[in-house]
């Protein structure tokens, strides 16, 4: 293809003829970051991660089979600079989806010829398979039990300096029977809420 926003509106229909065809050499997790690169087409960055040997010539032949060309570095993944890697481009990206020229049929609705036109570009940044990372109820869970354990921290660093904890004040604010209920939280209580 030639045309730049014909080529654009393809690569999500060539990306998919790559991955089914990794998927029949061997089970594998991946990582896709898209970036738009000066002359406005769109670049894949992949990161692949198989219990299996790739072997580079068939995964080349692949990606050239699919409509890609191909550079495939087939070194060992590194947490730290993989995630830099891909989160360069992921956050690069986001920011130029407008540089990206994008071809889409055209209905006259007068005439119902149908042509083709540009609009604007419609692609994901980035994309994963399933078991890559966490989802986003995982990440919801870590945060929550994070923050649980710094509150339980403070909580138990209040304790050992003899400060009242949440728990002391709430027993000590619950009123005993017969005895009327405060009007609102004590001073101590909403210290320890804001602090």
């Amino acid at each position: 293809m030639g045309d730049l926003a014909e080529w654009n509106a393809a690569a999500g229909h060539a990306w998919n003829r790559l991955r089914l065809g990794l998927s029949r050499l061997c089970p594998f997790e991946y990582f896709r970051v898209v970036e738009v690169q000066k002359r406005g087409a769109l670049h894949l960055h992949i990161l692949v991660w198989s219990a299996e040997p790739l072997p580079r010539g068939q995964v080349q032949e692949l990606a050239l089979a699919a409509g890609f060309g191909c550079q495939v570095d087939l070194s060992p993944l590194s947490p730290q600079r993989h995630a830099h890697y891909a989160a360069k481009y992921a956050t690069k990206a986001t920011d130029q989806r407008g540089a990206a020229p994008w071809a889409v049929d055209v209905v006259n609705t007068r005439t119902g010829e149908v042509t083709r036109g540009r609009a604007p570009a419609r692609y994901r940044t980035w994309s994963s398979s399933r078991q890559w990372g966490l989802t986003v109820r995982e990440v919801r869970a870590a945060n929550r039990a994070a923050m649980e354990a710094a509150r339980l921290a403070r909580a138990g660093d209040a304790a050992m300096a003899g400060e009242p904890t949440l728990l002391s004040v709430a027993k000590a604010a619950t009123p005993g029977v017969g005895e009327p209920r405060r009007a609102g939280p004590s001073a101590a209580a909403a210290k320890l809420v804001w602090s």
